[in-house]
């Protein structure tokens, strides 16, 4: 178990690493911010994002390769009660998906200024986050960076 665990991650890394460096090549075809008329280029985000995701392979390719834990897990007749999941944890998925849907339902008629703060703060909370101060911050930041990317780097209006 422990090996093909470790050999699907070494893999899946290396596939990450290589796509992304593959793309990289036609992203920097792409103009510059030096050669359109907004602030930043069309190249900036595929390449930023691009470069990111080779890094990120990279580090988990190390991780993986030179990481021991690769552990089996015990069988569900050998876990405790404080290994079972809340109704929280074990649905993650739909409180996120649930929480999108309401957050793109609910963006067109109060608006970005006041739904995206609630969704940062209902998804991080659905993501395990308990710490008020870091909900607050968490919350604060994406509403900036998206302020700020889209109003002022991109130039498009907030709904």
């Amino acid at each position: 178990m422990m090996r093909t665990l470790k050999a699907r991650m070494v893999l899946f890394c290396l596939i990450v690493l290589v796509t992304s460096l593959m793309l990289l090549v036609p992203t920097m075809q792409l103009p510059s911010g030096n050669e359109v008329t907004t602030r930043i280029g069309p190249r900036f985000w595929p390449f930023w994002i691009l470069a990111l995701l080779a890094a990120g392979a990279a580090v988990q390719l190390v991780l993986s390769l030179f990481s021991n834990a690769y552990e089996e897990r015990p069988s569900k007749k050998e876990q405790t009660s404080s290994d079972k999941l809340t109704w929280l944890q074990a649905n993650t998925h739909i409180v996120v998906f649930v929480a999108t849907m309401i957050y793109l339902y609910a963006m067109t008629h109060f608006g970005y200024l006041i739904t995206t703060p609630i969704f940062a703060c209902v998804v991080s909370f659905a993501l395990g986050e308990r710490n008020i101060k870091r909900l607050a911050l968490t919350t604060l930041v994406a509403a900036l960076i998206v302020a700020v990317v889209f109003d002022f780097l991109l130039e498009i209006p907030l709904p």
